[in-house]
């Protein structure tokens, strides 16, 4: 029995990666430790042998999530330049991986965007991405940290059809990082419904 069946194998990359095989470059990567490579890759390289895998239906979604990313790529510079501003300004407080789910979700309202207006689109999304109960801590939290990533939101919403939203988005990650540095917990599958 090949040895990466009894281990879970898909993983977001840390800051923004490059797939050694395809080349593609992005923000929080889902990457397969076996081949090291982004996920549609290591697919295609492995083919059935991902099926034995404990991760296949993780790795279906973030497949899924990487073929949207990947029809957005003549745009997806300013997406890199946001995912090294979020890694650069959350790395001081030690929540980085709070910062990938975040963009890792981000791209979901982009995808949301696509069919519904952003009033209505943004509360479906927060209500979406973020737990139950840290939703209803968000409103009273006090900010603990400031994190100003208005200008690169900005600049990413332009691209994206979602301006009017950076001030809201850059709140939302300000409390996200202000409630974890209160509860003492980075993880961010305490705040965010991982891959929703």
């Amino acid at each position: 029995m090949p040895i990466f069946i009894l281990v879970g194998n898909l993983y977001a990359a840390r800051g923004v990666a490059i797939c050694k095989s395809c080349g593609f470059a992005a923000p929080a990567l889902d990457m397969c430790r076996v081949t090291e490579t982004c996920v549609i890759c290591a697919r295609e390289r492995l083919g059935d042998k991902c099926n034995l895998c404990p991760d296949k239906e993780r790795c279906d979604a973030a497949i899924d999530g990487l073929r949207f990313l990947k029809s957005l790529e003549p745009r997806l510079d300013v997406y890199i330049d946001l995912g090294k501003h979020v890694a650069r300004m959350l790395e001081p407080y030690d929540r980085v991986e709070l910062g990938i789910a975040f963009l890792k979700s981000l791209m979901g309202l982009v995808k949301l965007l696509q069919r519904e207006r952003k009033e209505r689109a943004f509360p479906v999304w927060v209500a979406s991405v973020l737990r139950d109960d840290v939703v209803s801590k968000l409103v009273r939290v006090p900010y603990v940290v400031k994190i100003d990533l208005y200008r690169p939101l900005k600049e990413f919403c332009a691209v994206f059809n979602c301006s009017g939203l950076e001030a809201p988005l850059n709140n939302l990650l300000n409390a996200v990082v202000s409630l974890s540095m209160i509860e003492k917990t980075g993880d961010p599958a305490r705040y965010f419904r991982l891959g929703v």
